[in-house]
C-alpha cells in the first residue's frame, strides 16, 4: 500500500501505524521531503540563484559604467595652466 499526503499549511503532523489486527510484524517504510513553499511561483533555490546571478550582473555593470565615467573624466579634464612668467 502506498500512501501520499501534501500538507496545506506549516504546522505539525503526527502519523499513526497502527497494527493490532495482525498477529505478525510488518515492516513501514517512510520516505519524506520537506521543503519551502514557492517564492513568485519558482522554487526557492532557483529564486535565490536567479537573485544572486541578478546581482553579479548589477555589480558588473555598476563597475563597468564607473570606469567608463572615470575616463571620461580624465579625457575632459583641460591640462593645468603654464606657470607664471617671473
Amino acid at each position: 500500500m502506498n500512501f501520499e499526503f501534501t500538507a496545506s499549511k506549516g504546522g505539525t503532523y503526527v502519523l499513526n501505524f497502527d497494527n493490532s489486527e495482525w498477529s505478525y510484524a510488518k515492516h513501514v517504510y517512510l520516505g519524506y521531503d520537506v521543503s519551502a513553499p514557492p517564492v513568485l511561483g519558482l522554487d526557492p533555490m532557483v529564486f535565490i540563484g536567479l537573485i544572486v546571478v541578478i546581482g553579479i550582473v548589477l555589480a558588473i555593470l555598476a563597475f563597468v559604467f564607473y570606469r567608463r565615467s572615470q575616463t571620461r573624466r580624465e579625457v575632459t579634464q583641460s591640462p593645468p595652466p603654464p606657470p607664471a612668467p617671473q
